[in-house]
């Protein structure tokens, strides 16, 4: 679900498993100003699951270190935003 949206400021939302808490992503974007033509993105999240929920989740998901999981998926995420943001 969509909790923030400002166009060329943020964009943010919750991830949740039917209504369990998930995760929120959030995308906060800083205009660099006309002199650099460009901007800066800066990803972040937040583990929001129940501590029970996470004693069974990678068993669930075969993800078994969620937060270095995040930590590559995030990096990629930025990266193919840039790629994408550079070829127009």
């Amino acid at each position: 679900m969509v909790t923030d949206a400002e166009p060329g400021r943020v964009f943010a939302f919750d991830v949740r498993y039917t209504v369990i808490p998930i995760a929120r992503w959030r995308y906060d974007i800083l205009d660099l100003g006309a002199a650099d033509g460009g901007c800066q993105v800066t990803e972040s999240t937040w583990d929001r699951r129940p501590g029970w929920f996470r004693k069974v989740a990678p068993r669930a998901t075969g993800v078994s270190d969620r937060a270095a999981a995040n930590t590559e998926h995030i990096r990629l995420t930025l990266q193919r935003l840039k790629q994408r943001a550079e070829a127009g």
